[in-house]
């Protein structure tokens, strides 16, 4: 419930009960106790379990109302624990103690006997309500987690696929560089011999042959560079980390915000280092729609004093209990080969990654 709406229902219960009972206007402890009721209302968001505000205030009206006797209090008392059961509750031992306190009050403040019926009649009547609508709030949360679980799991999915893709990719490439290396490599290298053995028998220099030895050996030369490009693991540099994003951005409904400063896209990058930044990125990604759930996920790469290479990810997140799981620490183990550092953390609501390494990693002389 609004806080605004909270304020305004204990302000009404407040006013009939000040209305039917005019010298409640000059008694000070009735002001006093209206000033802890707002204030305590206005500082519900700061309590983790806000039953515990509410039993607080529930027992001092309570005490203040049977003290003075005061006519129509338990109105006050039943707009308090109304409130409550609207909210959280969330064991049956708090209801049941907030319900001793109205029945308290009731007793307390009632002396007629139709009046007290009434007032019993409405509380049930008005609790069960609340009850029922809490009991439909909880469901529909529920319901909303469950779905978002889903979604989650439908991104994962689409990411696992993604991920196989690329492998059943690698391997064809490395089944074609093969193939090539064992058959056109094989043929090439038997064709110059060939053409070496016809020059050494023939009697005159003869262009035609030398030239013929010439481009078969051009040829093997540039099929073996071709063999070693299909063997390389795809270049996963900027290029496929925005490959990555457009396609979780289509799939996944996420916005994710990329930014590059200080020449990030120009820098050439090894292909050690393109795929240490593209786990990093992709890791981020993953545990921002695993953990939180999150909208919108903002990528930032960089390169600091023409040096060092720095990859930052952060998401909007609930702060917990931080422990590094696998991913995570597979990723500092890339960073750290590269000679680079790998930070993860909460800061402040966003869960923070950050990712360094040098362009060109030092050489240990000892070696």
């Amino acid at each position: 419930m609004n806080i605004w709406l909270n304020l305004l229902f204990i302000g009404l219960a407040n006013g009939i009960v000040a209305v039917s009972t005019p010298e409640l206007m000059e008694n000070p402890f009735f002001w006093i106790i209206l000033g802890l009721m707002i204030a305590g209302i206005c500082s519900e968001p700061l309590w983790s379990k806000p039953i515990y505000l509410y039993n607080i205030l529930i027992f001092i009206v309570t005490i203040f109302l049977i003290f003075y006797r005061v006519d129509q209090g338990w109105l006050i008392i039943w707009s308090l624990v109304f409130l409550a059961f609207y909210t959280r509750i969330d064991k049956r031992s708090y209801s049941f103690l907030l319900l001793i306190f109205l029945l308290c009050a009731i007793a307390g403040t009632t002396s007629n006997g139709a009046a007290m019926l009434l007032a019993l009649f409405i509380s049930s009547i008005s609790l069960y309500c609340a009850w029922s609508a809490n009991q439909q709030r909880q469901l529909t949360n529920e319901s909303e987690v469950k779905s978002e679980t889903l979604v989650y799991e439908n991104r994962l999915l689409k990411r696992q696929l993604l991920e196989e893709e690329d492998l059943v990719k690698q391997a064809e490439r490395t089944r074609i560089a093969r193939d090539v290396h064992d058959t056109v490599g094989h043929q090439l290298t038997a064709l110059g011999m060939q053409l070496q053995m016809a020059e050494l028998h023939e009697k005159e220099e003869n262009h035609y042959l030398m030239g013929a030895r010439q481009t078969a050996r051009q040829a093997l030369d540039e099929m073996r560079n071709a063999v070693q490009a299909l063997e390389k693991e795809e270049v996963r540099g900027v290029a496929m980390i925005v490959r990555l994003i457009r396609k979780l951005e289509v799939e996944s409904h996420v916005r994710v915000t990329l930014k590059t400063e200080n020449g990030a896209l120009s820098k050439q990058l090894s292909n050690e280092q393109s795929i240490a930044l593209y786990r990093f990125v992709q890791e981020g990604l993953t545990n921002a729609m695993r953990h939180a759930y999150a909208k919108k996920v903002d990528v930032t790469l960089s390169v600091y004093a023409e040096t060092t290479y720095v990859a930052i990810v952060k998401n909007e997140a609930t702060p917990t209990t931080f422990k590094e799981g696998f991913g995570l620490s597979q990723l500092r183990n890339r960073f750290e080969a590269l000679e680079g550092q790998f930070f993860a953390r909460f800061k402040e609501k966003d869960f923070y990654m950050k990712g360094v390494f040098p362009l060109e990693p030092k050489t240990n002389p000892d070696r």
